[in-house]
């Protein structure tokens, strides 16, 4: 077993500190620890449709001190614990779900919170400093016709994906059914796809209680204002006017993929222009430059040289260094569960026996 480290030694003070959080002030503790426990492959392609997941590889997002995105790939065996901040006493998180959804929440300052897996690969998150936490933010899926049980996705994601409304018209379209060289291919959507049409009614009944239950939470102050505006607005609750001038806005993962969905329908050049705009702020500049040069890079030079040194360029610019994909993927040295720790008394126990402690309160 290795002896804790220091940098493994500020995840457990903050850890322990959060299981006792009524001993200490809540500013000691302004950090969010996140654990992972098991978690399941990140599949490049989702469950046999032939998809490949969208450009840099992630399954979980949060932002730096700096505004900066990062990406964050867990160990699939045993507990993987990262450090994120908060701002203005939260932080916002995205853990995508199978390649194709992502999920967003938002953690009051100071938690530590745990990342389990259902069989149906689904992330499950609770708190470990209270189960008030936990409810809180897990809000939208307290009515359990959100989540499709089979799939392990919302029935939001499964009405409105592109890959999903492409199966359901391949499996109703008369030419399909007709044409027998498609028959494979359609045998293998009925075992994967559901009914899209029951679903829209019951996504359209889902979204009208779930806006009323909201509402109600607010009204009689069990939830705040901001979290029913989170919940309420989802992650198109910041317009992408606002998200490009102001710089406070950059420090929500949500924020820096609404300017991916605005770079979509631009061609390159056309981003260039875009990243070198003036009356943009930086952070938002940054964004796009980091994003394009990774997109670059996974794709095998898929920008011309001339707009691939103008992109470099532009990041140096932005940030006094020179770009480094391989930054932002930050990689545990240690496996967590195997660590020998002391508590404040100078009892020693291992990680995860710790945590199965806490579990099982």
């Amino acid at each position: 077993m290795k002896i804790i480290s220091f940098i493994h030694f500020i995840i457990i003070t903050l850890f322990l500190c959060s299981c006792n959080h009524s001993s200490f002030p809540k500013e000691v503790n302004s950090n969010i620890v996140v654990i992972f426990q098991n978690t399941p492959k990140h599949e490049t392609t989702n469950r046999g449709i032939g998809h490949s997941t969208t450009l840099p590889s992630t399954i979980f997002n949060f932002v730096n001190e700096q505004g900066e995105l990062q990406y964050y790939l867990p160990k699939m065996h045993g507990c993987d614990t990262l450090i994120i901040p908060s701002h203005y006493g939260y932080a916002e998180v995205m853990h995508r779900n199978q390649s194709i959804e992502d999920n967003y929440y938002l953690i009051e300052a100071g938690d530590t919170i745990l990342f389990t897996y259902t069989d149906n690969l689904r992330p499950q998150l609770q708190s470990l400093q209270s189960e008030e936490r936990t409810w809180l933010y897990t809000i939208p899926e307290h009515d359990s016709r959100l989540i499709h049980k089979q799939t392990g996705y919302s029935i939001k994601t499964l009405c409105t994906s592109r890959l999903y409304g492409a199966m359901w018209f391949a499996l109703n379209n008369p030419q399909y059914r007709s044409d027998k060289s498609k028959q494979q291919m359609l045998n293998r959507y009925r075992n994967i796809c559901p009914n899209i049409d029951s679903l829209q009614v019951i996504l359209s009944e889902y979204q009208l209680a779930q806006t009323r239950y909201i509402d109600s939470l607010e009204s009689c102050g069990k939830i705040s204002s901001l979290y029913a505006d989170f919940y309420r607005k989802g992650v198109d609750r910041h317009c992408i006017e606002q998200i490009l001038l102001s710089d406070s806005l950059l420090f929500y993962p949500s924020s820096h993929s609404a300017i991916k969905g605005l770079l979509i329908s631009k061609n390159p050049s056309e981003i260039l222009v875009f990243s070198q705009d003036s009356t943009i702020t930086p952070k938002a500049r940054l964004s796009v430059v980091d994003y394009m040069l990774r997109i670059n890079k996974e794709n095998g030079s898929a920008f011309s040289s001339s707009i691939v040194d103008a992109l470099n360029v532009a990041y140096e610019q932005l940030t006094g260094n020179t770009f480094d994909p391989k930054k932002k993927h930050i990689v545990a040295d240690t496996q967590a569960g195997s660590m020998i720790i002391a508590d404040l008394g100078g009892n020693t126990t291992t990680f995860d026996k710790l945590l199965k402690e806490q579990l099982a309160r």
